[in-house]
C-alpha cells in the first residue's frame, strides 16, 4: 500500500494503485487521476467507477490538460479503473460508462473538446514577434492556403497574387480565394526582401516566394523544410501556453473567424448553412462528390467561442438542428 493521500474511498483506490509495481509511473498517475476526483467524487458522494458517463466527461474536461497524451493516459487509466472494480464487485451503476480507447475514437474527442480555438490576432501576433517567415506561413494557414495541402504554401509565386478595388485574392489550383491586405501585402514584400542579394544571400535562385535556403550537399528542391514548420509550431505552443497547438488549432481557429465575417458582410447576422460551405471551400475541407458534410463542417465551429469573442449573432434552424 502507498501512503494515504485523504482521497475518497481511500482504501478501495488504494487496492486498485497496488496493482501496479512499487515505484512505476503508473502508479503515480493514478495518484494524480484520483486527487483530481475527490472534489466532484464528494460533491456527488459516489467513486469514479459508478459515476455516469456525464459525469465523467465533465471530470476530464475540467481538468485543464495541456497535452494530448495527458489526456489519453487518464481515459486508459479510467476505463482500466472502471473495469476493475467491476471485477471485484464494486460497481452498482451497470450502464456502460468506459470511454472508447480506439485511435480514431481518441483523436476525435481530443479535437472536440480539447483543441483551444484562438482569435486571428492571438495566432498572427504571436508568430508576428519570432520572425516574417513564420508569421506569413501561419497567416497563410489561417486564410485557408495550405491548411490540407501544404504544397500550396511552397510554391507560391507572386504571380498568383492580384489585386481589384482594394480587394486581394491568390490564384490557388483549386480556384480563387479572397485574402487579406495583411497577407497580401506581406507576402509581395517578403518575395522583394528575399530577392535582394546584399541581405539575404543564403537564398537560392527561385521564382518561389518562399525561397529554399543553401545548403551543403543538397539538391535545393526542398523549399520550407520540416524542421522550419516544427519550430514555429513550437514558438506558438510557446507563446500561447499551450502544448496542444497545432494545424487543427489553426483551422478550427479559422473556421470561426471567417464565418462571422461572412456574416458582417451578409448585414443580418444569421449562421447560415451558405456560410458554412464557403469557410469549408476556403480550407477545400468537407466535401465530396456528393456534396458538403455539414455535420464535419459544424465540428470545426464553436458557437460559445464566437460569440463571446465577436458578438452575438442567430442560427439557421437548419443548422441548430444538427447541434
Amino acid at each position: 500500500m502507498t501512503t494515504p493521500e485523504n482521497l475518497f474511498n481511500e482504501e478501495v483506490k488504494q487496492y486498485f494503485i497496488a496493482e501496479f509495481p512499487e515505484e512505476s509511473i503508473k502508479r503515480h498517475q493514478a495518484m494524480g487521476l484520483f486527487k483530481n476526483a475527490k472534489l466532484i467524487e464528494e460533491r456527488l458522494g459516489i467513486d469514479l467507477y459508478d459515476m455516469p458517463y456525464s459525469e465523467l466527461d465533465k471530470f476530464l474536461l475540467g481538468n485543464g490538460y495541456k497535452s494530448s497524451n495527458s489526456v489519453v493516459r487518464d481515459i486508459v487509466l479510467l476505463n482500466q479503473y472502471i473495469k476493475w472494480a467491476e471485477l471485484n464487485g464494486l460497481v452498482t451503476n451497470q450502464t456502460n460508462r468506459l470511454f472508447s480507447t480506439s485511435r480514431k475514437s481518441i483523436e476525435k474527442y481530443i479535437y472536440k473538446n480539447f483543441n483551444t480555438i484562438y482569435r486571428k490576432e492571438d495566432i498572427v501576433n504571436g508568430l508576428k514577434q519570432e520572425n516574417d517567415l513564420y508569421y506569413l506561413i501561419g497567416l497563410c494557414l489561417f486564410e485557408g492556403i495550405g491548411s490540407v495541402n501544404f504544397e500550396e504554401i511552397q510554391t507560391l509565386t507572386v504571380d498568383q497574387l492580384a489585386e481589384n478595388n482594394s480587394e486581394y485574392f491568390i490564384r490557388l489550383n483549386r480556384g480563387l480565394l479572397s485574402i487579406s491586405e495583411e497577407l497580401y501585402q506581406g507576402l509581395m514584400q517578403y518575395d522583394k526582401v528575399c530577392m535582394d542579394k546584399n541581405l539575404h544571400s543564403e537564398f537560392v535562385d527561385s521564382e518561389y516566394i518562399f525561397k529554399p535556403f543553401k545548403r551543403k550537399n543538397s539538391d535545393n528542391k526542398l523549399v520550407i523544410h520540416p524542421a522550419i514548420r516544427n519550430r514555429m509550431w513550437n514558438a506558438l505552443k510557446e507563446c500561447l501556453g499551450d502544448e496542444t497547438f497545432n494545424l487543427a488549432t489553426v483551422v478550427r481557429s479559422s473556421f470561426s473567424y471567417y464565418a462571422y465575417i461572412e456574416m458582417k458582410k451578409s448585414n443580418n447576422m444569421l449562421l447560415t448553412t451558405e456560410i458554412l460551405k464557403q469557410i469549408a471551400d476556403r480550407h477545400g475541407k468537407h466535401k465530396n462528390i456528393y456534396g458538403y458534410y455539414l455535420g464535419k463542417i459544424l465540428d470545426e465551429l464553436n458557437i460559445k467561442f464566437m460569440k463571446e469573442s465577436y458578438g452575438d449573432f442567430k442560427i439557421e434552424d437548419k443548422i441548430l438542428n444538427k447541434i
